[in-house]
């Protein structure tokens, strides 16, 4: 296999690993494949409180995996040294602490010697001022140390890697929100049933199965639900219809509309209903010129 289909077998396997979390295990072990190692680890580590756990493993032993937290997660020399590596950097044991000095610890003594550990190409995910997340592919005596090929190849997948761990992380939650609603609503005394547009029973709580077991009001007939009534069944597919058109026509105006008028029926509107700006006064008593001169001037035209 070459390399680039390696790397891209690797890569999708990873991704999937966001809605099939079952194939985590087989993800690791591509990806350890790929950078030339044994086994994989996804792992945090606390370098103050002196805990972590293994979140992901491939081809690691569970016995010597408990006992690393239980009693050797404080005498990995190499843990307080990580903590001056970034998020995102990519590094080996070997590059980090002198293999002899390692070689002469109780950690290796003890828990790596016996599983012929000898070397881990490692990338960090993220870091706190106190923990981090950490992505390792491990090699074994035969494998020999890690080199430039290894940490090149770790520098390939470790953006990828940090990717699928924070949308996993996400969809985890969401699940957890699912799973948490879905038992809540489980419990409840009422009969809850949630249907698709064509009537179809999505699920149903247990007062919903109780009462359709009953068949008394209700019944689930082919994975459909139905009242006894069939008036009110037929009632119940016509308001799901109902509410997939009104989706569907949404777009479309529920009034048409008005045609424009023409220039010459704006004025004919205008002529007939005249605008008035304010109260209405009232009408102009008007009188006749006669009326609108001074007395003494009337007579003076009457003499005349």
């Amino acid at each position: 296999m070459t390399d680039t289909k390696q790397f891209s077998d690797a890569i999708g396997l990873l991704y999937d690993c966001i809605l099939e979390p079952a194939r985590w295990t087989e993800a690791l072990g591509a990806l350890s494949g790929f950078v030339g190692g044994s086994s994989a680890l996804l792992f945090h580590q606390d370098h103050r409180q002196q805990t972590g756990a293994f979140l992901q493993s491939y081809n690691a032993d569970p016995h010597w995996t408990q006992l690393y937290f239980q009693k050797y997660v404080g005498l990995n020399p190499v843990l307080p040294l990580t903590t001056f590596m970034d998020a995102g950097s990519c590094s080996s044991f070997s590059r980090l602490i002198d293999m002899d000095e390692f070689k002469a610890s109780q950690f290796y003594v003890e828990w790596a010697a016996p599983q012929q550990y000898l070397d881990v190409v490692v990338t960090i995910l993220d870091k706190s001022a106190s923990a981090m997340g950490m992505f390792g592919v491990t090699r074994l005596d035969h494998e020999g140390l890690a080199g430039d090929a290894e940490i090149q190849r770790m520098e390939l997948v470790a953006p990828h890697v940090r990717r699928a761990v924070t949308m996993a992380r996400l969809f985890d939650g969401v699940r957890g929100w699912a799973r948490g609603m879905k038992d809540t609503i489980e419990i409840l005394s009422d009969a809850v049933f949630l249907l698709d547009a064509a009537g179809k029973v999505v699920f149903a709580n247990r007062a919903a199965r109780d009462l359709a077991a009953a068949e008394t009001h209700v019944s689930i007939a082919g994975s459909l639900l139905a009242f006894r009534d069939q008036a009110t069944t037929l009632r119940l597919r016509d308001t799901l219809r109902g509410d997939r058109a009104s989706r569907d026509s949404r777009s479309i105006p529920r009034h048409p509309a008005k045609s424009p008028r023409s220039p010459a029926q704006d004025a004919e509107r205008s002529r007939r209903r005249p605008i008035r700006i304010g109260a209405r006064r009232p009408p102009i008593q008007t009188r006749s010129a006669n009326a609108c001169q001074p007395t003494s001037h009337r007579r003076r035209l009457h003499r005349s």
